[in-house]
């Protein structure tokens, strides 16, 4: 889980260490949807 939001948002581990589980998955929905949006902005033929 902390590898994406890491991956989206380049924060380092102290910053994903200090949120909670709650905050996470809000967080983590929002690096996968970000993720997707680079994917789809970078190449238009994928999805």
């Amino acid at each position: 889980m902390q590898e994406i939001i890491a991956f989206a948002y380049g924060w380092t581990p102290d910053v994903l260490d200090d949120l909670t589980l709650d905050q996470m998955e809000v967080w983590q929905a929002r690096a996968k949807e970000r993720i997707d949006f680079m994917g789809r902005a970078r190449c238009p033929l994928i999805g």
